[in-house]
Parts: structure tokens; C-alpha cells; sequence
């Protein structure tokens, strides 16, 4: 699995809780019963759903940055609502919150303030990647 960076000033900015949602430090990683009730219980399907994701997140990750870098902000909240589709039927609660804010973010926000919900979203999706 590839290992997501993030700036020092990124990884300050997360770790002192600014601009968190409220409920972030409650939502889990990963929600396994939620992912159950998608796949009517059927452990294996959900755990399968998991892996795809947690393979194509770092794709999507790259294409992400990239696009928020040449300031794409169509392009780039595209990605974000794909991605919210997704992790909102694999049970990832705390990634979840954090790409629906950014899809909202990109809409409503300044840059500055868009970047830091790309990286809210990174820091979920590292923390998706180390769950083996």
C-alpha cells in the first residue's frame, strides 16, 4: 500500500484540531456493521469492498492533489462526489464526514480553506491505508 504525505504544517494543523468537524473525534475509521447492512451481512463482500477501496483511494489521492494544485476545483469536486459514493457504502464514517465537507467546501470555500479539506481527506485515507 502506498504511504500518503503530508506537510509538516499539514500534519500540525490536523493533529491541533483546527478547523475539525465537531464529530470527528467520535466517527470511526471504519464501521464494519454499517458495511454489513450494505452487503446484507455478508462479511466477506464487505471486507472485498474494502480492499477495492483502500487500493483505489491512493489513485484517486494522487488525481485529487493534482487537480486541487492547477486550482481544477470542477474537476476536483467531481473526484470528491465519487468518492463520497463510495465510502458511503463501505462504512468509513470519518472519511466520509471529511469528503462531504470538502464537496461543500469547494463550492462555498476559499482556497486556503479547500486545500485544508484536501487534506482532512488525506489524513482519513492514510489512516484507511493502515488498516491491513
Amino acid at each position: 500500500m502506498k504511504n500518503i504525505t503530508l506537510t509538516p504544517d499539514a500534519l500540525k494543523r490536523i493533529h491541533n484540531g483546527e478547523q475539525q468537524t465537531q464529530d470527528r473525534s467520535t466517527l470511526s475509521i471504519r464501521d464494519i456493521e454499517h458495511a454489513l447492512s450494505v452487503t446484507g451481512g455478508s462479511r466477506a463482500l464487505a471486507d472485498k469492498i474494502f480492499s477495492a477501496l483502500q487500493k483505489e483511494l491512493p489513485k484517486q489521492l494522487d488525481s485529487m492533489q493534482k487537480h486541487a494544485a492547477e486550482c481544477n476545483w470542477d474537476e476536483l469536486w467531481n473526484i470528491a462526489h465519487r468518492m463520497h459514493g463510495s465510502t458511503a457504502v463501505c462504512g468509513v464514517p470519518a472519511l466520509n464526514q471529511a469528503v462531504e465537507k470538502l464537496e461543500h467546501t469547494i463550492r462555498t470555500g476559499t482556497s486556503e480553506e479547500k486545500h485544508h479539506s484536501l487534506e482532512q481527506v488525506a489524513y482519513e485515507i492514510d489512516r484507511i491505508l493502515q488498516i491491513e
